[in-house]
């Protein structure tokens, strides 16, 4: 048996994962749904849901059909609410492009932009002024702003916070209306929607803080608050007291909103833990818990759905769910739409690095790699990406993808497209940078069996490497001492070595016979290897070549094909992951070929990369996923 080191351990740091295994998905928004709210649309209550992949859909509740699909933001939605403007109800969104945009859900049409963050929009509520509804937003800039969704003016900035805003609020003070804000600096701040002042300042969160909901207690107005802590406080928003902890949530809480049942308030909070819990709201007792979600809880609200309240949530797995509060019964799942994503890579974009994927609808979606915000969307080919890579030309870090048989570079920090390479007759499936020369080149490869060397800066085709007798559906670089050589391997079960300087072949193995998918350098402890992962009469394999000794050595775990393969360095040991459609990640070390982690992701792995140490992006048949492996034991 295989020893499984259980002092490595891992956690999910993000996922944008849409649907789950097994179920036939409704056509809509591929993503984490980050916020819901309730509208009404021809008289009719509808929920409206936004993704980060910047969709707006408009659902039926009672039927649970997708009615509508707005194409709302860049960079993703991250917040919803529903308001009234000049006597017609609109939603409002905000999202990763830091602007406010106000819909007429009826009609899909665009009635106002509203500018002036800095920086992404994370929260977003209607609030009442001296009997005037106006709008407030905050988020990444630090900043609340009080908006007139009329005219579309910034009435006034509240400002106070020191960190990333992350909700928004209005409760009822001492007989007037004041606003509420908290964020990433563990403080819930009080205000003056009419001035701007900050009132009073509420501490006593642990950590950043994600949600805020007013509710009333025999006619008290009240404020409860929630964050990565995983505690939901309560406080009395004139004196600034706390009144309560409510415990339950193991991990952090993302969602809160009060539900009302048989006449009596109830709060409901929904977290990482992938539950929603119904609390008492008069004694804070935990009155039950709501699981069917795979994933975080992103977002709760009630809806009036045939007379009675029910309570909706949604979130990282993609679904929106309809239950009864009474009871706790689950009434109707609202599934997403999914693209699969073919491959991802990092980039560095500015002075930061971002995650690159791209999948079947033929974009490419760069990402923060710490939160998985969507930061820009890349149009490529109709077929889809099946590769990407980054590439360094004249110090300028462009990013080249391909798919549909055309291989399209990019500049990652304005979204330009700067060229398009065509000369491969068919699918192309792996993208490579080499160094030949002092000058970077580009690598391809495809279904039409050759391998293509590329100028990036001409376009010009420099070499074609043919060998290979059927599809080449892999490439990667092998250090060779002061020389950089090429590696590719495919469906004939080779792994063909190239010199890219002169285009000439330079060393063959014998892979898995089923075929290679992936290939991967690994160099540890001043030893180069050499990974190739695919499938054989036994199930999946991960063969690796010590390229001094030229020993071979299989790793044969995976039970199906393995598809993706990458170097993880943990604790300054470089280590192996690999992936496939078993669905599990595993983490291997390389020189030894000692199991050390195995992960189960539910879905098919198609791409792995690593954006730093102890990180790892997956890519999934169902979207991405960001893991995190460390040494020590799970809490």
């Amino acid at each position: 048996m295989v020893r499984v080191d259980e002092h490595i351990v891992h956690r999910v740091r993000w996922a944008a994962l849409p649907k789950r295994a097994g179920r036939t998905p409704a056509e809509g928004g591929p993503a984490w749904i980050r916020a819901v709210c309730v509208t009404q649309v021809d008289g009719s209550t509808r929920l409206v849901t936004g993704a980060d992949d910047g969709r707006v859909s408009v659902w039926d509740p009672v039927s649970g059909e997708l009615e509508s699909v707005i194409e709302a933001q860049l960079g993703g939605v991250l917040a919803l609410c529903s308001t009234d403007v000049d006597g017609d109800r609109a939603v409002v969104s905000g999202g990763g492009d830091g602007v406010l945009r106000i819909w007429d859900p009826a009609r899909e049409r665009l009635v106002r932009i509203l500018e002036g963050h800095s920086g992404a929009v994370r929260a977003v509520c209607a609030l009442a002024v001296d009997g005037r509804r106006l709008l407030a937003s905050a988020g990444d800039d630090t900043t609340v702003r009080i908006w007139d969704p009329v005219t579309g003016r910034s009435l006034r900035t509240v400002e106070g916070h020191t960190d990333w805003v992350y909700a928004i609020g209005a409760v009822e003070a001492g007989g007037r209306v004041v606003g509420v804000s908290a964020g990433y600096d563990r403080t819930v701040l009080v205000w003056d929607p009419a001035s701007g002042e900050v009132l009073r300042v509420l501490e006593g969160h642990l950590d950043g803080v994600h949600a805020v909901c007013p509710f009333q207690v025999e006619g008290r107005g009240l404020l409860a608050s929630a964050g990565e802590d995983g505690a939901v406080r309560v406080w009395d928003p004139v004196t600034g007291q706390s009144l309560g902890v409510l415990e339950g949530h193991p991990y952090a809480v993302y969602a809160l909103c009060t539900v009302t049942v048989d006449g009596s308030g109830l709060l409901a909070s929904g977290g990482e833990d992938a539950t929603v819990r119904l609390w008492d709201a008069a004694t804070g007792r935990a009155l039950r818990t709501l699981e069917g979600h795979t994933r975080g809880v992103y977002a709760v609200c009630p809806v009036q759905v045939d007379g009675r309240e029910l309570l909706v949530s949604s979130g990282m797995d993609g679904t929106v769910r309809l239950w009864d509060p009474g009871t706790g019964e689950s009434l109707r799942t609202m599934e997403t739409g999914h693209d699969w994503v073919f491959a991802v890579c990092t980039v560095r974009v500015g002075r930061r690095d971002l995650l690159a994927a791209g999948g079947s609808n033929g974009t490419v979606l760069l990402r923060d790699p710490d939160g998985g915000d969507v930061v820009r969307g890349l149009e490529g080919g109709p077929g889809g990406i099946r590769a990407v890579c980054p590439i360094d030309v004249g110090g300028r870090s462009l990013l080249a993808a391909a798919g549909d048989g055309v291989v399209r570079i990019w500049d990652p920090l304005t979204g330009q497209a700067v060229r398009t390479l065509e000369g491969h007759t068919d699918w192309v499936y792996a993208v490579c940078a080499v160094t030949a020369r002092d000058h970077a080149v580009l690598a391809t490869a495809g279904y039409d069996r050759s391998v293509r060397i590329w100028d990036p800066v001409t376009g010009t085709a420099i070499h074609l490497l043919e060998g290979h007798t059927d599809a080449v559906r892999a490439l990667c670089l092998v250090p060779a001492g002061e020389a950089t050589l090429l590696a590719s391997g495919g469906d004939d079960g080779t792994v063909r070595i190239w010199d890219p300087v002169s285009g000439r072949p330079a060393g063959l193995f014998r892979g898995p016979a089923g075929g290679v998918n992936a290939l991967c350098p690994v160099q540890a402890r001043g030893r180069t290897l050499l990974a190739a992962a695919g499938l054989d009469a036994v199930g999946g394999t991960v063969w690796i070549w010590d390229l001094g000794t030229q020993q071979l050595r299989a790793l044969d775990r995976h039970t199906d094909g393995v598809y993706a393969l990458c170097p993880v360095l943990l604790d300054g040991r470089v280590l192996l992951a690999s992936g496939g459609d078993d669905g599990t990640v595993r983490i291997w070390n390389p020189l030894t070929g000692g199991l050390r982690l195995s992960i189960p992701v539910d879905h098919p792995v198609t791409a792995l990369a690593s954006p730093s140490a102890g990180a790892l992006a997956v890519g999934l048949s169902a979207g991405v996923l960001a893991l995190g492996i460390a040494s020590g034991v799970a809490r």
